[in-house]
């Protein structure tokens, strides 16, 4: 997986304009832009890696519904070459967590699933992993880099999504419900949301801490001839970007709770797969200035776009890997709604 250092980033062209004008002119390859894994930094063990950053988001303790530290995880996967892939993840049922499968090609063993136990600071509780599995068309069922050969034309063969299941369920699990496979993303009444990886300063040591953010951006259109595949129609708020290892993000919306009269909560409606890496000088200076008390130097690919994959398009494929992977224990996600 390629890692765009900050001199390179403004020169990345966006994925949506390119495939966009490839359309016009015979379906030219787009360029490959979707990376999760960038190297680890060689003064720091894993656990203390500075993970990418997103700028001006909100932070989820200002999480108007107060639930998603439930179905939010993050993920990490070790990658030939000591490389670590980030991403995040949504937790569907108490033992199952549905990501990008992007975030898992490649991996070496099993991935590690980190549950949210507290958010100030952030702290993790680790959920061991029995098995997952990589929709066999994650990458339209090409070989080669992520998104190498994608054309407007065959965005309908890409299925970015994996299964992963926990060897037991996890007591911090909040499993968020799936809208109604008649919801259609397009006519969507309200916003989105998703999440994404960030920075605060700690107000006592004056250091980065990592810490988790959310966005929320609206009106979506279909990307090429995909029916179950989405890009933002408009980029996110200014200086708001999503950056390079927030692929897995549950891209949610508020629905009544189904329990509680009167409450809100989230339903899931996608996982976000997909991102255009062209960004301007300001937005990345502002990436790099985040990153630079830290003395982090690999500076993440960010994007003021992003994409996600549809999960009802694929709740059939999504249960029968759950069968497969564990036929003694049947399971069914839950719908919102039913």
């Amino acid at each position: 997986m390629r890692v765009y250092s900050f001199p390179k980033i403004s020169k990345v062209i966006s994925l949506f304009l390119i495939a966009s004008i490839s359309s016009l002119a015979g379906n030219a390859r787009a360029t490959s832009i979707f990376h999760s894994a960038f190297p680890k930094p060689p003064s720091a063990p894993r656990d203390q890696m500075i993970t990418p950053v997103s700028t001006d988001g909100i932070d989820l303790s200002n999480d108007p519904f107060r639930e998603v530290t439930g179905f939010l995880v993050g993920i990490r996967t070790a990658n030939p070459g000591d490389k670590t892939s980030v991403c995040l993840g949504a937790v569907v049922l108490p033992d199952v967590v549905l990501t990008a499968g992007h975030c898992l090609m490649g991996s070496l063993g099993n991935p590690n699933v980190r549950f949210i136990r507290k958010l100030h600071p952030l702290e993790y509780a680790e959920a061991p992993v029995k098995a997952y599995k990589v929709h066999p068309a994650a990458n339209g069922g090409y070989d080669g880099e992520m998104y190498d050969k994608l054309t407007i034309s065959e965005a309908n063969k890409y299925h970015d999504i994996a299964v992963i299941l926990l060897k037991k369920p996890s007591k911090l699990a909040a499993p968020i419900s799936i809208v109604s496979p008649k919801f259609n993303p397009v006519y969507a009444p309200k916003d989105f949301t998703f999440y994404s990886y960030g920075h605060r300063r700690n107000s006592e040591t004056l250091k980065l801490e990592e810490a988790l953010d959310y966005l929320t951006f609206s009106d979506v259109l279909p990307y090429g001839s995909s029916n179950s595949w989405f890009i933002a129609k408009a980029i996110l708020p200014k200086k708001a970007l999503s950056c390079q290892g927030d692929s897995g993000s549950p891209v949610t919306i508020g629905v009544e709770d189904e329990k509680v009269p009167g409450q809100k909560s989230y339903a899931l409606v996608g996982i976000q797969t997909t991102a255009s890496s062209g960004v301007g000088e300001y937005e990345a200076e502002q990436v790099r200035k985040s990153l630079a008390a830290s003395g982090e130097s690999n500076i993440p690919t960010c994007t003021s776009k992003i994409g996600f994959i549809d999960i009802t398009h694929h709740l059939d494929w999504i249960n029968e890997t759950l069968r497969e992977l564990d036929p003694k224990h049947p399971r069914s996600l839950h719908i919102y709604g039913e």
